[in-house]
């Protein structure tokens, strides 16, 4: 009898420890989970980082165009402005951001308050 209680008493001692190392073994699955997850993440972001970066770099090797003169590009945007066009489409077409459309067509009205000064003789004074 004594060693039938010594039998059960060592295997429900082996059932308990097998549970304990079961238990460990579903938190390193749960954390190896969440890492294998976590590297998806990088991999599909780095890639998409890398397409982006290989498309920028694929415009740019096509060979930049030709820049145009800063007066060029106001005189344009302020006579688009003149016919009625809206900055958006100003901005689409002249690939210009819709800020910049906006900072061309001030300067556009600067040039020619300060042409109508000269004329106008006030050369040199300072407005407030």
């Amino acid at each position: 009898m004594a060693i039938l209680i010594v039998t059960c008493a060592i295997q429900s001692w082996l059932l308990w420890r097998l549970a304990r190392a079961l238990g460990s073994l579903k938190r390193f699955e749960d954390q190896l989970t969440r890492c294998t997850q976590g590297l998806s993440l990088l991999v599909d972001t780095s890639e998409a980082g890398f397409t982006m970066l290989g498309n920028e770099l694929g415009k740019l090797s096509d060979g930049a165009p030709r820049r145009t003169s800063s007066k060029v590009t106001t005189r344009r945007v302020a006579t688009a402005a003149a016919q009625g066009h809206e900055v958006e489409d100003i901005a689409a077409r002249q690939g210009l951001s819709e800020g910049e459309v906006r900072l061309r067509l001030s300067l556009a009205a600067a040039a020619v308050s300060a042409g109508a000064e000269r004329d106008g003789g006030e050369r040199g004074q300072v407005r407030a």
